[in-house]
């Protein structure tokens, strides 16, 4: 938006015009200069009723004490500061999401450190695949006596697996409240598995083996093709080659 010289772009009154066409009543705001560019439209719109938050670490500063004094301000007048990964997770809402993938790369860009936590995570997904059982699990063994076996195509044990359509996911109900689930889309006939969650009770048991053979299983029996975006099912697939003739990516 052109402003003519105005140093509030809330003294423009095309901003502001501007503004009020979205028809929303909160505003992301983010700035050149903290204390000028982010803290001046903010607390302006404020004034004018909407709410507004204020993206700290998305604006620059030429000193602590200028930034220190910006929040003081700014917080007196009602705004609500924010950081980056703050506003991208309440956009996200949930990792049950399609594109998953892409705000986990997001957030690597944002903070670099993040990348640990995701491989970390990974590596308790394979811990889950390899039947290794975790140190603090090694006491503790939850009761898989009622389990119902079935013989699967890669000549496996597993629980059985089925699939929610409506809540576009494989389940396996492990007893009580406890479920382990494989999300998916369908793109084009196939079936794109996006993300695997296994319950941390029961971790090290093989609960994410028996899930995933039972979904590549569910697969073939459909006549369709598998799309491996979930790092999990890739990781089992890499194990299993006896399912190469459905995967398709």
């Amino acid at each position: 938006m052109a402003r003519r010289g105005e140093i509030n772009a809330w003294d423009n009154p095309d901003f502001i015009a501007a503004v009020k066409a979205t028809g929303r009543g909160t505003l992301i705001i983010a700035g050149t200069i903290t204390s000028v560019c982010m803290a001046f439209p903010s607390i302006a719109a404020v004034q004018d009723g909407y709410r507004v938050f204020a993206v700290v670490d998305a604006s620059g500063t030429y000193s602590k004490m200028a930034q220190e004094i910006t929040l003081a301000r700014v917080v007196q007048a009602g705004v609500v500061p924010m950081d980056t990964a703050a506003v991208a997770s309440e956009i996200q809402k949930t990792w049950h999401r399609d594109d998953a993938e892409k705000w986990a790369e997001i957030y690597t860009r944002i903070f670099p450190p993040y990348q640990l936590l995701i491989e970390s995570y990974a590596k308790a997904q394979q811990v889950a695949i390899e039947h290794e059982m975790p140190d603090s699990q090694r006491r503790w063994k939850p009761n898989m006596a009622g389990a119902l076996p079935a013989t699967s195509k890669g000549g496996h044990m597993t629980n059985k697996v089925i699939d929610n359509p409506a809540e576009h996911r494989f389940e396996l109900d492990l007893g009580g409240d406890a479920l382990a689930a494989a999300y998916y889309r369908i793109e084009e006939g196939r079936v794109v598995l996006i993300h695997t969650e296994v319950p941390y009770a029961f971790s090290g048991q093989g609960v994410g083996t028996r899930l995933a053979t039972g979904v590549f299983d569910l697969i073939c029996a459909s006549g369709r093709k598998a799309v491996l975006k979930c790092s999990f099912m890739a990781r089992f697939f890499a194990s299993h080659p006896e399912y190469a003739d459905i995967v398709d990516g």
